[in-house]
């Protein structure tokens, strides 16, 4: 059997759909790097079934599908079919009628993979079993890969015994003992498990015939519990029944009472109400004769003040032109005063407005300058933090370089011994050759059957030695790298550690420059801040003189106003002086005549008065009597209601009786004619109750499903006695 031809499409660099015939046996494919050489032998396994990405050099299954590149877009699938020449009839079975043989492998975007023998979809094991004993496979010692001879040389026993089984062609019987023998487990398996089953299910038809037994009593003392439950809901329906006709003959007697209440209280009100009309007839007679009384007293204490009015009037015009003298000196003296102060606030308010425009200009200056400050500060802040970073990028190289050199330094101290062991190995080696001259040459001078065997020992000894030189290349080939990287990393640590200490200096010389912009900027802002104060506070008082400013100019205009009124009143007083006259006469007179009539209207008043008392009083005697009689009449309607209640609560506990009737599937006339009118007893029907209930509990959980469960079950054990 040989492989003839290969078809890719859309498989890894083949994005083309490419054929590569192979027409021998000795095929050879050349190319520059990256051309796609080993991607064919990883499609040969792909399609063999190999499942682990990492054996086709990749992360993931879906790797092997092309994904694009710069000119080209990705594909949606890869597709591999491998042609087998059969001629030979190599492979057996029901292809061994075919002269060629094709498997195809198909993976999708989405992970699915599809296999095709000669075009006829199939399993990956189908795929696997037909190249069983042939040498093929997806890992098997028909594909050779780099480091696979290495491994092979190096393989245990165990490991050897696969290869030679499969190129003998044991592996493929081994497979098939395999899967007996696991068909044959499973049997068993199978077998074990049935028998385990039918004892479950013995147990369960034990257990289930016990829960039978027990949901069949249940029913019965539920069918019991149902008609002792009725019965008891019967005697209760009963006791409300001559309740409510009790209730009924207090509620009519109750209601004879409250209908005479209400009489009594409809008539009473009928009285208050023309009481109550008489008695505002009355209050407005009074109110009217009150009020004519009220206004002679108001025309008397007019007259008495007009008369008094006159007498102090012509005691207080000469008061009041004293007065006014005194008063017009004062405001003299005010007004001086207040003209001077004044004139202290306006010399003030000068030298301090000098004082706030000077300090007001000292703090732009200085916020001006502050500016500049912060804009330098930025610039050092932005300068010092580009040293920082350098400072640490150079600082983790001198670290990593540091620590890289100390590890390759402990490790050459470690392959140093290994170093001398080699050279000792290359003088042996060497000296080796040149004894292995001379001993040729006696041999030869010899020539027996022991010089044979002197010289097959030699040969031996030479390719140990070798072979131990072999391995130790390796070694050696490292321990020189190492050194290499050592003076290498030495030289890389002595340049930074240069550079980390020229940074060091310039970050300190930064961190220097910075902190003093930082402290001249403190100090600027603390000037600033104690200025602002005192100019806000300048401010304020400039505020404050001149709001006194303004108030004194207010208060002298004041006073100036009281003083102009002050003069035109003297100037007044003394020209009514001359004019006046008091006519006390003419007002004696009416105030006589006044106070005759008041006496007069007292008298009617007080008999008004008398009057609406008494209709006061027999209407408040009549309110309280209505007040009895309405508090009988809601006492009344109060009891009729609770009745009322009584009733309605009474005919709903009977409804509610009813409708637990009805959940038990009876009703009250079918209980009656049942009973016969016989006597129940309560008590006695609830101790049975009781001890049904008990018997209920004792039972426990009961599973009313269970005769329906214990003939499935037992039709369940019928069909495993018969399996």
């Amino acid at each position: 059997m040989r492989l003839s031809k290969i078809k890719l499409s859309g498989f890894k660099t083949f994005v083309e759909p490419t054929t590569l015939t192979l027409p021998s046996n000795l095929v050879g494919i050349v190319g520059p790097n990256g051309c796609g050489k080993s991607n064919v032998i990883d499609a040969v396994r792909w399609v063999l079934g190999e499942s682990s990405a990492k054996y086709l050099r990749g992360e993931s299954m879906s790797d092997v599908i092309f994904n694009g590149s710069s000119t080209r877009k990705p594909v949606s699938n890869a597709s591999i079919e491998l042609f087998f020449d059969n001629t030979e009839k190599k492979i057996g079975g029901e292809f061994a009628q075919y002269n060629e043989i094709s498997t195809r492998r198909i993976l999708s975007r989405d992970g699915q993979s599809e296999y095709f023998l000669n075009g006829t979809k199939c399993r990956r094991k189908d795929i696997t079993n037909l190249f069983l004993g042939t040498g093929l496979g997806p890992r098997s010692y028909a594909i050779v890969q780099q480091a696979m001879i290495a491994d092979l040389i190096e393989a245990k026993p165990d490991e050897m015994r696969v290869f030679i089984e499969e190129a003998s062609g044991i592996s493929k019987y081994k497979q098939k003992r395999k899967e007996t023998e696991s068909r044959i487990k499973n049997t068993r398996e199978n077998l074990n498990r049935l028998n385990d089953l039918k004892d479950e299910i013995e147990k369960q038809i034990k257990r289930l015939k016990k829960q039978r037994n027990d949901a069949e009593r249940y029913k019965k003392l539920k069918s019991r519990e149902k008609e002792i439950g009725a019965e008891i809901i019967y005697t209760k329906i009963l006791e409300i029944n001559k309740l409510i006709e009790t209730n009924k003959t207090d509620s009519a007697k109750y209601h004879e009472t409250y209908d005479d209440h209400l009489t009594r209280l409809r008539k009473i009100e009928a009285d208050i109400e023309e009481l109550r009309i008489k008695n505002n007839k009355a209050n407005e007679d009074f109110n009217q004769k009150q009020k004519e009384h009220f206004a002679i007293q108001a025309d008397i204490a007019r007259l008495e003040q007009s008369i008094e009015y006159e007498k102090e009037l012509a005691s207080q015009k000469t008061i009041n032109a004293e007065e006014i003298k005194s008063e017009l000196g004062n405001l003299n003296v005010e007004v001086t005063k207040d003209k001077k102060e004044l004139e202290t606030i306006e010399l003030e308010l000068g030298q301090i407005l000098t004082a706030f425009n000077d300090d007001k200009s000292e703090l732009r200056e200085l916020s001006i300058k502050l500016g500049e400050i912060n804009q330098s500060f930025e610039k050092a802040e932005i300068k010092n933090e580009t040293i920082k970073s350098e400072f640490n990028e150079k600082n983790t190289i001198v670290e990593k370089e540091r620590v890289k050199v100390n590890l390759l330094e402990k490790q050459l101290s470690n392959q140093q011994q290994q170093k001398i062991i080699i050279n000792n190995l290359h003088q042996l080696e060497s000296s080796f050759k040149s004894l292995k001259t001379n001993i040729n040459s006696l041999l030869n001078t010899l020539g027996d059957n022991s010089s044979e065997n002197i010289s097959q020992q030699i040969n031996d000894f030479e390719s140990q030695l070798v072979s131990i030189s072999n391995e130790l290349e390796d070694t050696e080939n490292k321990i020189n790298e190492n050194e290499r990287e050592l003076k290498s990393s030495i030289t890389l640590l002595e340049q930074n550690s240069e550079l980390v200490g020229q940074l060091s200096l310039d970050k300190n010389e930064s961190d220097i420059v910075k902190n003093n912009l930082a402290n001249q900027k403190n100090t600027l802002k603390q000037k600033i801040e104690s200025l602002t104060l005192k100019v806000q506070g300048q401010e304020l008082k400039v505020e404050s003189l001149k709001s006194s400013q303004e108030a004194m100019n207010t208060a002298i205009n004041r006073l100036e106003v009281q003083r102009t009124q002050l003069k035109s009143r003297s100037l007044e007083l003394t020209l009514k002086a001359k004019n006046d006259e008091t006519p006390e006469d003419d007002s004696k007179r009416k105030l006589e005549s006044l106070l005759n009539s008041s006496l007069n209207k007292e008298k009617d008043l007080d008999a008004s008065r008398k009057i609406l008392e008494d209709s006061q009083t027999i209407l408040r005697n009549s309110e309280i009597d209505r007040t009895n009689i309405n508090s009988h009449v809601n006492q009344a309607r109060e009891d009729l209601e609770h009745f009322k209640l009584n009733q309605k609560e009474y005919e709903v506990r009977k409804e509610s009786l009813n409708d637990q009737l009805s959940n038990y599937g009876q009703n009250f006339e079918t209980i009656r004619k049942k009973l016969n009118d016989n006597s129940i007893d309560h008590n006695a029907l609830q101790q049975e109750l009781e001890k049904i209930l008990k018997s209920i509990d004792r039972l426990g959980p009961i599973n009313l499903a269970a005769a329906q469960e214990y003939d499935q079950e037992n039709e369940r054990m019928e069909k495993l006695q018969s399996q």
